[in-house]
């Protein structure tokens, strides 16, 4: 009997320690896992987070003895060392000063001018001219539409049984030549849709129906 309760004793015993190391190794496991998830929490934030947000002070700064530990045993320094390793690239911007002004791109030669003439205001009687200054500007002026009459005269023999004319060069088509290349560059070169070309042709003062423009 009494070597009976020494047994159990010893068991009882046994299973103490058994369950004193396993407390031990459960607190080391939560001690890992809530290093482990601040290590993501604060890698999430360095990948993803703004600017302000990515590096923190007490996390960045690896000579904290309470700075979190990974696993191994090394202080959480890689994304300070990452953050070194990433080329920084600044714009440094030159005002430019009243010595250097901006140039202006000379236009063509080829372009046609228009001169206008602008006089000053109040001119002194008996004011000499010394000079002028010419400024020049690109302007632009929209195609315009207009309509060419085809003259086609008609014959008869003498007998009248017949009526003589000229074909049409492009026959039952109110487009000329002009317009159909026109709507044709602008679709197939330019790609504008031809609903863009009525609504321009409609600001011209000329409405052409969308059948007549695919047709």
């Amino acid at each position: 009997m009494e070597n009976l309760i020494q047994e159990q004793a010893i068991q009882i015993q046994l299973l103490l320690e058994i369950n004193e190391s396993q407390a031990q190794q459960i607190a080391k496991l939560k001690k890992l896992n809530a290093e482990l998830t601040f290590q993501i929490k604060e890698l999430r934030r360095l990948i993803h987070g703004s600017k302000s947000e990515k590096f923190k002070a007490s996390f960045l700064s690896s000579t904290d003895a309470n700075a979190p530990k990974l696993p191994f045993g090394e202080p959480l320094s890689d994304a300070v060392q990452i953050e070194q390793q990433i080329q920084t690239i600044t714009l440094n911007r030159t005002k430019r000063t009243a010595a250097n002004p901006p140039l202006r791109n000379l236009l063509p030669d080829h372009l046609g001018r228009v001169q206008n003439v602008i006089e000053p205001d109040n001119i002194p009687g008996g004011a000499l001219r010394i000079g002028e200054q010419i400024t020049e500007q690109l302007e632009y002026q929209p195609g315009k539409l207009f309509v060419t009459q085809t003259v086609r005269p008609k014959y008869s023999p003498k007998d009248k049984s017949s009526v003589i004319i000229a074909d049409m060069p492009i026959p039952k088509c109110i487009a000329g030549a002009s317009l159909l290349m026109r709507i044709l560059e602008d679709k197939y070169v330019d790609h504008l849709p031809l609903y863009r070309q009525q609504q321009r042709f409609k600001r011209d003062g000329m409405y052409i129906p969308a059948s007549t423009l695919s047709g």
